[in-house]
């Protein structure tokens, strides 16, 4: 199905010559790099960064500590004013008895792979708009040239009808429902027109300053939508993503049941006060919680609940993917119906059509007939086109709610440039 004329959208963007090397972003494609581009992808970039970030801070907080302390000022004994100060040097590590920092350093990775992981999210979504906009141009444009053929083609018996109506061959009443039909074809038509605009804003939008090989490459997975093989299954991604959702779960649930047990931290000192000896503690400082009025015991039904509700908002998609994909075979068959039927109905109106100019040559033409199958048949193809592009939306929309549009457009090795 084409997608209307090539200025589709202004390209002002030019090739630029990098040495090979400089950075890792040079490598990736065009399709990569217009990808990249979108503002919610790298915040999701920002935040695969930031888990690297958390991560040497949390690494860094189970290093030995050092701190430093002092007291200067004045006591007084025996009535008289003296100068006392206090210098303490203190060693501590946090001797981490319930593991909880293994936990947390559990969450940051995952966390880090759900931002990764995401990215496909937002790719499938942006793809969705792209395409839809695509395909809804290409089928507006085809229905609009129609019209436009179909009217061109009206405009050479209008006169006659009017001239035969003026003379009485015609009924008044019989013109005047052939005007009627003439008109909704033309507010069809003005409709077409807003949806293709609506579609066109979107593309603009989408794909301002765009690299032309990312447009062709766009243009060509929009064209071949209505013949891809769809599969059942939600896309793997969805289920890692699910996994690790759960996994952070699972090691919040494990701190909170670890926050109930002893946990401390290694200690050691020295501490000088004026006039006195140094002195020094070596030692394990221990704290355990002994009454919280049942807030962790709480506080671990709620993360338990919360892992139920992710599973169960897996098996919904499952379900609702399962329901979308025997629709779809449903409506495949139904289009092929409807597609030999409209075709066998298209097929008699034009063949009806050309009989009718036959007549016309032979002066035997009825003027009234004519224009009634020059609107027939535009409506016959017009009919024909919604249903492929009916179909074509709703394959797309399958596309998106599995989650895998994205295998539409980018290769194996364009996943791996963007998750890496």
């Amino acid at each position: 199905m084409g997608c209307g004329s090539n200025n589709l959208i202004s390209n002002n963007s030019t090739d630029e010559q990098v040495s090979p090397g400089i950075k890792a972003e040079v490598a990736h494609s065009d399709i990569v790099q217009f990808i990249l581009a979108d503002p919610e992808i790298r915040r999701l970039k920002l935040g695969v960064e930031r888990s690297e970030i958390e991560r040497r801070l949390m690494r860094a907080s189970l290093e030995p500590q050092v701190s430093a302390s002092s007291n200067l000022g004045a006591g007084a004994s025996n009535g008289e004013l003296k100068p006392a100060g206090t210098i303490q040097v203190g060693l501590s590590k946090d001797a981490d008895l319930s593991g909880t920092s293994l936990s947390r350093l559990g969450i940051i990775d995952k966390q880090e792979q759900i931002a990764s992981k995401s990215i496909l999210e937002i790719v499938n979504q942006r793809l969705f708009s792209i395409l839809n906009a695509m395909i809804s141009i290409g089928a507006m444009d085809e229905k609009i040239n129609l019209i436009d053929d179909g009217l061109d083609e009206y405009q050479g018996v209008k006169g006659l009808i009017e001239t035969s109506q003026r003379m009485g061959v015609i009924s008044k009443g019989r013109v005047l429902e052939i005007n009627n039909q003439v008109t909704e074809v033309k507010l069809l038509r003005s409709q077409f027109e807003l949806t293709k605009d609506t579609a066109q804003t979107t593309l603009d939008l989408e794909l301002r300053n765009t690299n032309p090989s990312v447009i062709n490459k766009l243009k060509n997975s929009s064209n071949t939508i209505i013949n891809q093989k769809i599969k059942s299954d939600l896309d793997q991604v969805v289920y890692e993503l699910n996994d690790l959702n759960l996994g952070i779960l699972e090691d919040n649930l494990q701190i909170e049941q670890n926050s109930s047990q002893w946990n401390g931290s290694y200690a050691a000192s020295i501490t000088s006060t004026e006039g006195e000896e140094a002195s020094g503690f070596l030692g394990i400082q221990l704290i355990r919680p002994v009454y919280d009025a049942g807030q962790s015991e709480i506080r671990q039904e709620l993360i338990k609940n919360q892992m139920e509700q992710t599973s169960l908002e897996l098996s919904e998609l499952e379900k609702k993917v399962r329901i979308a994909y025997q629709s779809l075979n449903k409506a495949e068959e139904t289009l092929k119906q409807q597609v030999q039927l409209n075709s066998e109905k298209l097929d008699n109106l034009i063949q009806a059509q050309k009989e009718l100019e036959v007549r016309k040559a032979a002066g035997k033409a009825n003027l009234e007939d004519q224009a009634q199958s020059i609107v027939d048949v535009a409506n016959a193809e017009i009919k024909l086109i919604d249903l492929n592009f009916e179909y074509e939306k709703a394959k797309l929309e399958f596309l998106l709610l599995n989650q895998t549009l994205y295998r539409l457009v980018l290769s194996d090795d364009d996943v791996k440039q963007l998750l890496n």
